[in-house]
């Protein structure tokens, strides 16, 4: 089977190289100090310990850019948007690094929902004028959502296996078609194909990745969408374009994929237990009491942080790795020769960190134990990835966490909290 990664990075980010400095303990105590050491614990991964040394370099030093850019970025992961403009709006705007937050700032003001200040942001730091002219689009026909109570969508055939990508029915514009599930996805993504077929006109937005390959990402909006009882208007949608060297595999042209910034609208709970999506209004308690009856009362509570637009990021450990950072994308798909489809894609160089052998081919040679929080799940295989893990504004992460792990839980999104709700089921 191919191997299939959907992750649509609607604006590039180039990671920059950093270099650790040591310091005397007189040194880390001082605002330049806990400036240094707050960079050091984000580059490692560590974003509390960031988020802390952050707060108390502005503390000692409430002008220092360089903590208060830190500070900018650990609100955004830990879900903190509103901070995030708050520390913006206080940050010179003649600062050197001011550009890099600029992408940034633009994903959080989408996410508080105010394309306007989004689009205006883009002009004023003159971002290119397709990404300017997407952002005015979605602020003239913003995304509007409507449910009332709870809603039970069933995973529905399609030419993918349930087990390794679950879909559901979904009509587009009147027409009705199947759309599978990809936390590694933004809102919806299709071939050009289908949105001509769909009556989505589109235009170029700019690079992006799907299948491992790099590719041209068209955007547009499609007027309606329902799924259930939920109804959706103004929903945009990326239109993957491969290169004519490198095409997409024939069926990707019929693909539809629905992503994390769909998922977030919504309180929501991925079934792969009763083989179901379940969605009710956010902040609405009297619908997510009866939406959470339908679940188990066994449940583990973990954080997720946000990567940019709609990547996710979560804690766990790989065998006796603790404290890992995954990329939470649950899109790859693909078996062993076994039919065993991989928890974790990492590369080499963390396959070797870990001690996982590997003498060639696309897996690792042994099984792992994968947690994630509280969670444990032994027995599962690594897929080797050919490109390496997300880097979202210098926060690296270590491995992929994918369907393989995911699928053998019934796990809900609470986007109100930051919190993903796990059960082994009933």
């Amino acid at each position: 089977m191919n191997t299939l990664c959907f992750i649509v990075i609607w604006i590039v980010l180039i990671p920059m190289g950093s270099q650790e400095v040591s310091m005397s303990p007189n040194q880390k105590n001082t605002a330049e100090g806990l400036s240094r050491s707050a960079w050091q614990h984000w580059r490692g991964g560590r974003i509390e310990e960031a988020r802390t040394a952050a707060v108390a370099a502005l503390d000692q030093d409430p002008s220092d850019p360089k903590a208060r850019h830190l500070q900018i970025l650990t609100s955004f992961v830990l879900g903190e948007f509103e901070n995030c403009v708050k520390q913006y709006d206080r940050l010179d705007a003649d600062y050197e690094r001011c550009d890099q937050l600029t992408p940034v700032m633009i994903d959080a003001y989408v996410h508080l929902n105010r394309l306007g200040a989004a689009a205006e942001l883009a002009r004023k730091r003159k971002q290119p004028e397709n990404i300017y002219r997407w952002l005015e689009q979605r602020r003239q026909m913003p995304l509007r959502v409507g449910l009332e109570g709870t809603t039970i969508i069933p995973f529905t055939d399609s030419d993918l296996p349930v087990d390794l990508m679950p879909a559901v029915s979904m009509e587009i514009n009147g027409q009705t078609l199947t759309c599978h599930i990809d936390t590694g996805g933004a809102y919806i993504a299709m071939s050009p194909k289908m949105a001509k077929a769909l009556g989505i006109e589109v235009k170029p937005l700019g690079p992006g990745l799907a299948n491992m390959t790099r590719i041209n990402v068209l955007r547009g909006i499609a007027r309606k969408v329902e799924m259930g009882d939920a109804v959706m208007h103004h929903v945009p949608v990326g239109v993957l374009s491969f290169p004519e060297d490198n095409p997409a595999p024939p069926f990707m042209e019929n693909l539809v994929v629905m992503g994390t910034n769909i998922l977030e609208r919504f309180f929501t709970t991925w079934d792969n237990i009763e083989h179901r999506l379940i969605l009710s209004p956010r902040g609405d308690e009297k619908a997510i009491k009866e939406h959470l009856e339908l679940l188990p009362r066994d449940q583990v509570s973990i954080d997720f942080y946000y990567l940019g637009d709609h990547h996710l990021g979560a804690r766990g450990s790989v065998d006796d790795q603790q404290d890992t950072l995954f990329h939470v994308d649950t899109g790859l798909v693909t078996m062993d020769a076994e039919g065993r489809q991989p928890a974790l894609a990492a590369a080499q160089r963390f396959l070797k960190k870990w001690e996982i052998p590997h003498t060639g081919g696309p897996f690792a040679d042994r099984s792992i134990l994968v947690c994630l929080g509280q969670l444990q799940d032994a027995g599962h295989i690594v897929y080797v990835a050919p490109l390496e893990s997300l880097v979202w504004q210098e926060l690296p992460t270590s491995a992929m966490l994918t369907h393989g792990f995911t699928k053998n839980f019934i796990w809900t999104m609470d986007f109100e909290n930051r919190k993903w709700l796990f059960s082994r089921g009933r």
